[in-house]
């Protein structure tokens, strides 16, 4: 099983996608520090989810960091 782990990108995720794996995991601190909460949201909708979407993964598993206020 190749697992490929990350964290802390505070809003600024790798340009290029991760290398092919059998499971990411995102170890929180995801988000810019925008404020109020919902402009956290938006951005996770409008780059994060798009980013996630190119990640060559089999699964994917995230939690949330203490920048992560969305959460």
């Amino acid at each position: 099983m190749k697992i490929y782990a990350i964290s802390d990108i505070h809003g600024q995720p790798p340009e290029e996608p991760c290398p092919e794996c059998d499971l990411l995991i995102i170890g929180g601190d995801v988000c810019p520090d925008l404020r109020p909460i919902e402009a956290q949201g938006a951005w996770l909708s409008r780059e994060f989810i798009p980013w996630l979407d190119k990640q060559p993964a089999s699964q994917i598993i995230g939690t949330w960091g203490n920048h992560d206020f969305v959460g």
